[in-house]
């Protein structure tokens, strides 16, 4: 159970990282 929380977690954050990094590519090249 607890491995699938930490499981869980890794994925969540991945995934937040991944769209904040494209929001930030996609900010940048729209102002450039």
């Amino acid at each position: 159970m607890f491995e699938q929380l930490v499981e869980a977690v890794k994925h969540n954050s991945l995934g937040q990282i991944s769209r904040a990094l494209y929001e930030v590519g996609a900010s940048i090249g729209g102002n450039m």
